[in-house]
């Protein structure tokens, strides 16, 4: 029984990291498409089968990272948006009557 990643060679492993680090970096700026960038360099180095299983693992992991840093965040100066946005709708709503009428 041999080892499944035995016949990696070390550019591969570098492809490997710099895709990795890439696609996280993308993620933590945009919020999505880490299967996508991490796809596109890690094809190069690794059959589908891996990458897919891949893509899977480290996108549950790098959200999940940033849902738990996101837990401790303060929602509270979000209220208050919401309160004026819900104020610029009804003003909206209101205008829209009575141009209708």
């Amino acid at each position: 029984m041999g080892y499944a990643m035995a016949d990696l060679q070390t550019l591969d492993l570098i492809l490997f990291a710099v895709g990795t680090f890439a696609a996280a970096l993308v993620t933590g700026v945009a919020g999505f498409a880490f299967g996508i960038v991490a796809a596109a360099v890690w094809l190069y180095a690794l059959s589908p089968a891996q990458t897919t299983a891949l893509i899977v693992a480290y996108g549950l992991i790098v959200q999940g990272l940033s849902v738990w840093k996101l837990r401790r965040y303060e929602l509270t100066p979000l209220v208050g948006f919401c309160e004026h946005l819900r104020q610029l709708a009804d003003t909206s709503r209101r205008g829209v009557r009575c141009c209708a009428v």
